[in-house]
């Protein structure tokens, strides 16, 4: 009788083994939703919008999107969805996720 070598023997009882360890415990009913993860469209964006502001008021206006983000900013109109001259990060946000998320 032949020896099977070690890894395989291994292998064959990962494969056994695997639904016992991919069983997971479910959670409460009133557990909160996970955190979506962000795309990596929309973690760009986040830090391009932080960086932009340069008056930290949590909004951009045009020049600052100019400046801190100006292939986007050719989008300004677009982008300012309620039309108040100002892109706040709610709007970018949707904008991003609308146009550039997967």
């Amino acid at each position: 009788m032949k020896k099977m070598p070690a890894a395989v023997l291994l292998a064959g009882f990962a494969l056994a083994a695997a639904p016992a360890f991919a069983q997971t415990t479910p959670l409460p009913a009133d557990a909160p939703a996970p955190a979506a993860t962000p795309s990596k469209a929309q973690g760009f964006a986040d830090k391009k919008f932080a960086k932009a502001d340069t008056d930290h008021d949590g909004f951009l206006n045009a020049d600052e999107m100019k400046a801190g983000m100006p292939r986007l900013s050719k989008h300004f109109d677009e982008v300012d969805a309620d039309h108040d001259g100002k892109v706040s990060k709610d709007e970018l946000d949707a904008y991003v996720a609308a146009h550039y998320s997967r």
